[in-house]
């Protein structure tokens, strides 16, 4: 009996399902390692995310610290300058019991007085311009008297009652004064 094509093609058709079949198997466990090793890059991926939020964690943590520490000790060296006029501020008082000389005493306590004003004019403190015939400063000054003056041509300090401040330009108590007010 003479074969046909058709019945050559159905027989390398059996022939090559055993092919194919080995090569679905070698497919399926090509795409099952495939799997796996996506699964141990997913695994590595989520490990090295977890380890960058602990380490962006703790950064956060040190910097608040840092930063506490900073505003905790920010006044230290101001603090060491002003013990040296507070250590001769404390001999002052102790030499008021055993001296006689008034004057001495004066002229020793006004040296301190101007040692803490040096310390705290180094660090950038300023005293407001308050003098009697300054123009009255809303910003710098701080009105807690008022008087009219039909003299005045704009409202100037008549008296300065406490002295102001300012800390490197910026003002941290405004000077209480007295102020004389044009008539309208």
């Amino acid at each position: 009996m003479k074969k046909t094509d058709s019945e050559d093609s159905k027989q390398d058709q059996l022939v090559e399902a055993p092919e194919e079949k080995e090569s679905s198997e070698d497919q399926v466990a090509k795409l099952e390692a495939k799997v796996a090793d996506l699964e141990a890059q997913v695994a590595d991926w989520k490990d090295k995310l977890l380890r960058a939020h602990a380490d962006l964690d703790n950064t956060r943590k040190r910097l608040i610290k840092d930063k506490d520490d900073a505003i905790k000790f920010a006044n230290s060296e101001l603090i060491a300058e002003l013990l040296v006029p507070m250590d001769n501020l404390e001999r002052a008082i102790a030499s008021c019991s055993s001296a006689n000389d008034v004057k001495a005493i004066s002229d020793g306590v006004s040296m301190v007085a101007q040692q803490f004003s040096d310390v705290l004019k180094h660090n950038g403190l300023e005293v407001i311009d308050s003098k009697p015939g300054t123009e009255f400063n809303p910003d710098e000054h701080e009105a807690c008297m008022m008087e009219m003056n039909p003299d005045a041509k704009v409202e100037t300090v008549q008296i300065e009652l406490v002295k102001g401040y300012k800390l490197h330009g910026r003002v941290i108590r405004p000077a209480k004064v007295k102020v004389s007010k044009p008539e309208v």
